[in-house]
């Protein structure tokens, strides 16, 4: 599906069942469309072209749905313009009449803008996330611009980074988008990719795999120097993951030289040999070797060496996680389960891009994108109904006997989910089913809207500790780094000191709840304003 076909899509969803069916009727909606973010009329065979991909969007476009859809501001913006930057296509360009960004100023007024701006980002006041995507985007319409000192392109990509990887929802999609935009800044893109190495070789950082991944979305050499390096001689395994995931698209986006690619196919096929290299990193390293030239020696000779194994197998020979028989029946189950449970049948409305969305979303291969597929999900009318059918799915046995089901299933969650599936990922979490599902879970529940009360989280916290004390169970530490992380992002200092301070705790738990208090105070309170 191209890129251009997802985001039509991701429009005509909302409009057809956002806001309770209000704008089903094209006409109606080009009537209203006139006003707010859009200088002028439009009929509705244009808004027609936005939503079947024949006419791509502008940003004065998105800014009117989500006026008239009465989204949170950026909701469409920040999706479609990471979902586009992903797949290789341009970032949105500005609008007729609106200036550089959209927003109507001349250059001068811009330049003043910014200064105020900068001045903002690089002291300790609060800083939303819709100031970070102001900011990031007149520093793109500014690409020659020059900070006085130099050091200030650090101060500013350091803060960024630091915000983005403990945010979440449209928080997180609008600092993660405004950091992209300085990877492809002239000026500052070194500051940015320096951040982003300097963090994935601190082995006291707490978030492993966004630092490194995030260089992906860069074509600069340095950027391919350090996700190669944390290939050989990665800081810790999750390191090693976003190292993968940065490969991933770096290799589809030809970002990589002939000599990187070689590099990378050794470093691939030593991974492979290694029987501690964990399962989801073994799926992208499979994953990798699919895209590589088949033709190349180091190919032929891992498909060989995955002979044995049919799940690295069928990743290598399909690109899914799942047979095609397995995942239709799941995707088909889910998708008529959502389609049913839609508060509206809206006659002449048939959604053939869903399934393909849930199929992409549940069992590609790849981390990244099944996170971008929900990304997209998780901002359409469908996430309640969707989060309810996955969490169903999510108790078959078929899906909770198998490691990467399961996670795949969770990671959906982690956007999708909220205090109704809740129950659920608390249940996963005491170990009851899996051991796997509990350390996915301990990662995803930070993520759900709603919260768990202090004596679950006492209660799982004992329980792992307790777990841990007795045979030193690497599961149980897993598990225990996954809670400290939920704690940490959803900001429960009080139960952080707790833990900071029990000498039952395994030493890796208790320096990771240090970690979390230690992130200064006006970091943690800008990182969740939208």
């Amino acid at each position: 599906m191209l890129p251009k076909d997802r985001v039509g899509w991701l429009l005509r969803v909302n409009r057809v069942y956002g806001r309770g069916g209000r704008w089903f009727r094209l006409t109606s909606f080009a009537e209203a469309f006139h006003g707010g973010s859009w200088p002028k009329p439009v009929d509705a065979s244009r808004i027609s072209r936005w939503e079947n991909g024949g006419s791509p969007p502008t940003l004065a476009v998105l800014r009117r749905y989500e006026e008239l859809l009465e989204l949170p501001r950026n909701t469409l913006v920040s999706t479609v313009e990471m979902t586009m930057r992903y797949y290789g296509v341009d970032a949105l360009g500005p609008s007729p009449r609106h200036g550089s960004t959209g927003n109507g100023q001349d250059a001068d007024q811009e330049l003043d803008r910014l200064e105020v701006l900068i001045d903002r980002v690089c002291s300790t006041a609060l800083v939303s996330g819709s100031e970070w995507d102001e900011t990031c985007r007149l520093l793109s319409a500014h690409p020659h611009l020059v900070l006085v000192p130099r050091s200030r392109w650090d101060a500013l990509a350091e803060r960024l980074l630091a915000e983005t990887i403990i945010s979440a929802g449209n928080a997180w999609r609008q600092r993660f988008e405004a950091f992209n935009r300085l990877l492809g800044h002239p000026m500052a893109r070194r500051a940015a990719i320096a951040a982003c190495a300097t963090l994935a070789r601190d082995r006291s950082c707490q978030i492993f795999v966004e630092p490194i991944c995030v260089l992906d979305t860069t074509a600069h050499p340095d950027a391919a120097l350090h996700v190669l390096a944390q290939l050989d001689d990665p800081t810790n395994d999750r390191v090693l993951y976003g190292a993968l995931l940065a490969c991933f698209r770096k290799v589809r986006q030809r970002h990589l030289s002939g000599r990187d690619l070689v590099r990378l196919g050794n470093s691939v096929e030593q991974l492979l040999t290694e029987p501690a290299l964990a399962e989801e990193s073994q799926l992208l390293a499979a994953e990798l070797m699919r895209l590589l030239d088949p033709a190349e020696p180091v190919a032929g000779r891992l498909r060989l060496m995955l002979a044995t194994h049919p799940l690295l197998q069928r990743i290598v020979e399909d690109g899914r996680l799942a047979s095609a028989a397995t995942a239709g029946f799941s995707v088909r189950r889910i998708v008529d389960l959502v389609l049913a449970s839609q508060t509206r049948e809206l006659a002449g409305f048939e959604d053939h891009t869903l399934p393909l969305m849930v199929d992409q979303m549940l069992f590609h291969p790849s981390f990244d994108v099944r996170l971008y597929a929900t990304a997209m999900l998780s901002v359409t009318p469908y996430r309640q109904n969707l989060a309810a059918a996955i969490a169903a799915e999510l108790r078959r046995p078929a899906v909770l006997s198998s490691q990467a089901l399961t996670h795949a299933f969770l990671g959906a969650l982690r956007q999708l989910g909220g205090p109704a599936e809740r129950p659920l990922v608390e249940w996963l979490v005491s170990g009851r089913a899996a051991p796997w599902a509990a350390e996915s879970a301990a990662g995803v529940i930070g993520h759900l809207d709603g919260a768990s009360s202090e004596l679950f989280w006492r209660t799982e916290i004992a329980r792992y500790s307790t777990a841990w004390r007795r045979a030193r169970s690497d599961g149980a530490a897993r598990v225990l780094h996954g809670l400290i992380y939920a704690l940490g992002i959803t900001r429960q200092h009080a139960l952080l000191a707790t833990i900071a301070d029990d000498a039952r705790c395994p030493a890796t738990v208790r320096a990771a709840a240090t970690w979390w208090l230690n992130i200064p105070e006006f970091i943690t309170a800008s990182a969740v304003q939208e």
